[in-house]
């Protein structure tokens, strides 16, 4: 167990240790998303609670390849179906607090948001707010720029920190703070093959400084070559 207020380099190498074998035997980038959201969840702790309310794994896909029940969800947020070509930001698993908030298929507004432009990427409070703490112009994402991608991760700045949770703009679920005591908000990710973003998002009940997502940057890493191996294998159970 790790606490996640008072973590240590040590504790993080070793949570990135496993996290980087989860994925072995799993038969789809979803199943492996579950482990890892699973471990997180039950791993990250202060004594014998759990410090996150809720963690979760997101991943992104050209809508032309989504089934036609997470289509449907991302059409209905644009009122119309977006570009075939265009990526959708999919909720691949989910471990939480609540019942509801361990099915992804129970998620009502966050299994499927359409990414077709920056110009809507920018209404998006959060997800704005993780592209730029990322450091990715929402224009080469859009464009699948693999190369400006690629330097992007070399940055290794693919880090997103909202110390404070409660009131901030960047957390446009100002009732779920509250009702679940979201004290902080802490993501990472990467790009996998085909320009395609991931982000693991943790929504912790303890104050998280920058200090301590600073030390758990190389999660991202571990998580990408935990996921590389599936990446020719199917997206969904």
């Amino acid at each position: 167990m790790i606490d996640l207020a008072q973590i240590q380099l040590s504790d993080a190498v070793v949570l990135g240790s496993h996290l980087r074998t989860l994925a072995h035997g799993a038969g789809s980038i979803e199943a492996a998303a579950r482990r890892l959201v699973d471990h997180l969840y039950d791993e990250l702790r202060r004594g014998d609670e759990r410090a996150c309310a809720l963690v979760r794994f997101y991943k992104t896909h050209p809508y032309a390849d989504l089934d036609p029940d997470l289509a449907g969800v991302a059409a209905r947020c644009l009122a119309g179906p977006p570009p075939p070509e265009s990526s959708c930001l999919v909720l691949m698993a989910t471990r939480g607090d609540r019942p509801a908030w361990n099915d992804r298929r129970a998620s009502i507004g966050h299994r499927a948001i359409p990414l077709p432009d920056a110009a809507f990427i920018e209404r998006l409070p959060m997800v704005a707010e993780i592209f730029r703490q990322f450091g990715i112009s929402p224009a080469a994402f859009i464009e699948r720029d693999e190369a400006a991608l690629r330097e992007l991760e070399r940055s290794g700045s693919t880090i997103f920190l909202v110390e404070e949770a409660n009131g901030s703009s960047f957390i446009p679920a100002q009732d779920f703070v509250k009702d679940a005591g979201v004290r902080s908000v802490l993501a990472f990710g990467g790009i996998l093959p085909y320009a395609q973003l991931f982000v693991v998002l943790l929504f912790s009940r303890l104050p998280v400084t920058r200090r301590a997502a600073d030390l758990l940057k190389p999660l991202a890493l571990n998580v990408k070559l935990a996921l590389l191996p599936l990446c020719r294998m199917r997206a969904f159970d």
